[in-house]
């Protein structure tokens, strides 16, 4: 979808009581006033694998614009190059907007795994000090109900299995062994990390919920020119991304998710952006020098 307009509100596509969703798709070069690109009123909207480029919003929005319902962008959605006076990328008035990782390779996200978050375990300890069956039964199966929606004390075998199947591959053939034991789920808390509650599929994922404040960068977040990014949602977590860019290689942009050689006559320290030139009366034709030291004397 390109070149659309509209005169007021989401220049491609207008939210109300109603779902929405856009996959494998591109939207650009799209206009309004408020929400260049769309514009959620109420209901539900949901990009997936999908992007929303250099849209113009002339008041707030530039790329989408939450008024009201639940917006959720994953697996690698992204706006980039969207204008507005507020809200370049994102303006959040009400409503609720969310990303679940992966962000696009080289692009990051503050970010925490979706759970429920249960009151603590209650069942005391023996005559010795030590938990009680029911304690220690409950302590060791506080990250399975954490991933489980039920509010039974004792999910059922099948709520169990779902939950099991939300660890990490790790922890998954694990819980599965476990799923006819007691696990002793506790009520959840009032404070929740996320909307489990009306859509239990976010649980065990990484997301990220967005503030009522206006995202005026390109959203998720590039990572800095001198750090690599990744595609790995594990390392997209921070804007540390995946660490400094390798000694030897130049990492020149934002964004950038693979290293690329360091110049012939320069040299790349860990972290490189820009390489630098070889001390005066050296020089090198190689393409991975990490120090000044490795430079060739032209004496």
């Amino acid at each position: 979808v390109s070149g659309c307009s509209a005169g007021d509100y989401g220049g491609a596509t207008f939210t109300w009581n109603s779902d929405l969703i856009v996959t494998d798709s591109t939207i650009s070069g799209c206009n309004a006033t408020f929400g260049g690109a769309v514009y959620v009123a109420s209901g539900s909207a949901s990009l997936v694998r999908s992007s929303i480029s250099n849209c113009i919003a002339s008041e707030s929005g530039g790329g989408l614009y939450s008024a009201g319902g639940r917006t959720t962008l994953s697996d690698g959605t992204l706006i980039s190059g969207c204008l507005a006076q507020e809200g370049r990328s994102v303006f959040l008035l009400a409503g609720e907007v969310s990303y679940t990782l992966p962000a696009p390779a080289g692009r990051w996200l503050p970010n925490a795994r979706c759970e429920v978050y249960r009151k603590a375990c209650a069942y005391g300890n023996d005559f010795y000090g030590n938990p009680s069956p029911k304690q220690a039964a409950c302590l060791e199966h506080r990250e399975d109900c954490a991933l489980t929606d039920s509010d039974a004390i004792e999910p059922s075998s099948d709520e169990k299995e779902a939950a099991c199947r939300r660890h990490d591959s790790d922890k998954e053939e694990a819980c599965l062994k476990r799923v006819e034991d007691p696990w002793y789920c506790q009520a959840a808390t009032f404070v929740q990390p996320c909307n489990w509650e009306d859509d239990p599929s976010l649980l065990g994922d990484d997301l990220y919920q967005l503030p009522l404040l206006p995202v005026d960068e390109d959203f998720p977040f590039a990572c800095a020119a001198g750090l690599l990014g990744s595609a790995d949602p594990k390392e997209q977590s921070s804007s540390s991304c995946a660490g400094r860019c390798p000694a030897g290689s130049q990492c020149p942009t934002e964004a950038t998710y693979e290293a690329l050689p360091c110049d012939a006559g320069h040299y790349c320290p860990k972290g490189t952006s820009v390489p630098l030139p070889c001390p005066a009366g050296s020089y090198s034709n190689a393409t991975d020098l990490a120090a000044a030291s490795e430079c060739t004397d032209a004496s």
